[in-house]
């Protein structure tokens, strides 16, 4: 049982290195501005996803004998709670696979806090960039009787909106 729930451990941790090398390129495609290139990782991002809630699916389903053992809720069992009810060889290698997963989870937890670091400065400078553009605009405009700009106008408008 301890082999079954290890090969799961370890298809977990795999698929969080292939999240994480699609978190890496989709940092330098933002980066790029290659919106083509970002709809691609989406395309590869998602499989690996539904296969990460397969795959957590299939540990706590692997859990559940451990923990009716232990008297708690699978969702809530941890891999040091099973470490006390196997050999000692299998709680080191669940040990082992546990700590490896783990340490991969906050390297793309890491990653993905950098993409959204990134995301927000694209968003700030495209509002500051409307800001900018909206300080132009004026919605009041005034015409002197030739369609050139009346007299009290000192500075240029970018924009019209009686047009």
């Amino acid at each position: 049982m301890t082999g079954d729930l290890l090969a799961v451990l370890t298809a977990q941790a795999e698929v969080c290195d292939a999240l994480f090398a699609v978190a890496d390129e989709r940092r330098a495609a933002l980066a790029a501005a290659d919106a083509d290139h970002l709809a691609e990782l989406v395309g590869r991002e998602q499989p690996l996803l539904t296969r990460m809630r397969r795959l957590e699916a299939a540990r706590i389903q692997l859990i559940r004998p451990w923990a009716a053992q232990l008297g708690m809720d699978p969702e809530r069992v941890t891999i040091s709670d099973i470490c006390t009810l196997v050999d000692s060889p299998s709680a080191a290698a669940l040990q082992r696979a546990k700590d490896d997963l783990v340490q991969k989870i906050a390297r793309l937890g890491e990653v993905n806090d950098a993409t959204g670091e990134l995301l927000q400065a694209c968003f700030d400078s495209v509002n500051d960039s409307i800001q900018h553009l909206l300080q132009t605009v004026q919605l009041d405009p005034r015409y002197a009787s030739g369609g050139n700009r009346a007299a009290q106008e000192t500075t240029s408008r970018l924009t019209d909106f009686r047009a």
